[in-house]
């Protein structure tokens, strides 16, 4: 629980609050108030690209302890839809 309270990835936060309201009692009312609250996206944001879900997991894990926000792709062809907006953007 203390590596979970001190991750700055909102999405763990927010997936072990969820569970933990699930569980319910006094344990998990008292981890509930070690979370962060969530904090309003707005700041640096970084795209992550990878097939495999260790390293995204990996990424994510850098990207959100640096102070990013991580983007997803999940599948190949959003890889390439994704992209081909991104450089429309650009």
């Amino acid at each position: 629980m203390n590596a979970v309270a001190a991750s700055k990835d909102a999405e763990v936060h927010e997936a072990f609050r969820a569970k933990l309201s699930e569980i319910g009692g006094a344990e998990a009312e008292a981890d509930m108030a070690r979370l962060p609250e969530a904090v309003v996206a707005g700041g640096k944001r970084a795209l992550a690209v990878d097939d495999s879900k260790s390293m995204l997991a990996l990424y994510r894990s850098i990207l959100t302890s640096g102070g990013y926000e991580p983007l997803w792709l999940k599948t190949v062809r959003m890889h390439t839809h994704t992209l081909n907006s991104v450089k429309s953007l650009m």
